[in-house]
């Protein structure tokens, strides 16, 4: 019965370090889309600083 125990939480404490992991990843995932964003917007400023 004991090993039962610690063997659910182990699967318990894994499943939360990938869930955190993956949060993560989103967020990282997230910022670079903004910065692809911003990035795109300032190339398009400085095409039409070049047409002017």
């Amino acid at each position: 019965m004991f090993y039962l125990v610690v063997l659910l939480s182990f699967c318990f404490a894994n499943a939360y370090v990938i869930y955190v992991i993956y949060q993560s990843m989103q967020k990282c995932g997230k910022n670079k889309e903004i910065k692809d964003d911003v990035r795109e917007e300032l190339q398009e400023e400085s095409k039409l600083k070049k047409v002017e």
